[in-house]
């Protein structure tokens, strides 16, 4: 196996992900992510918790788009790292709803297996704050 082609499809994979995500393409969403996808949802809100399957993990993020009347948004905020079938991504999500408001960076980090997103985990800068947020 090639590790640097392997890592640049993983790599493409997961910039596919952040384009559907722009453009709010839920089926090329569905498409990217493996059947049994697993989804880890940081914190202590309505959101947080393991989401198995790629169903889940869509109507999680649909959720999440109309408790903030669309305004939710993830953004790369800088280069895609692999390691292997690792990728992980600088991120910056804001949203707003009422009159509450996030902006802050993060990461993710995601497990590409056979061209598909197997799993993912995200870390947020500040999580207290943003289970403030995503509870009221």
């Amino acid at each position: 196996m090639n590790t640097a082609v392997t890592e640049k499809e993983n790599r493409s994979v997961v910039a596919a992900y952040f384009d559907a995500l722009k453009s709010s393409d839920m089926t090329g969403l569905a498409l990217l992510f493996d059947r049994s996808a697993l989804w880890h949802q940081p914190g202590r809100n309505p959101f947080s918790g393991d989401k198995v399957g790629v169903g889940r993990v869509l109507a999680m993020l649909s959720r999440m788009q109309n408790a903030t009347n669309n305004s939710y948004a993830i953004k790369r905020d800088g280069s895609l790292m692999t390691s292997g079938n690792l990728v992980s991504v600088p991120v910056h999500t804001t949203a707003s709803s009422g009159n509450l408001s996030i902006s802050m960076k993060g990461t993710h980090l995601f497990r590409i297996d056979g061209g598909y997103i197997m799993e993912v985990w995200l870390f947020s800068e500040d999580q207290k704050a943003e289970d403030t947020f995503w509870s009221v």
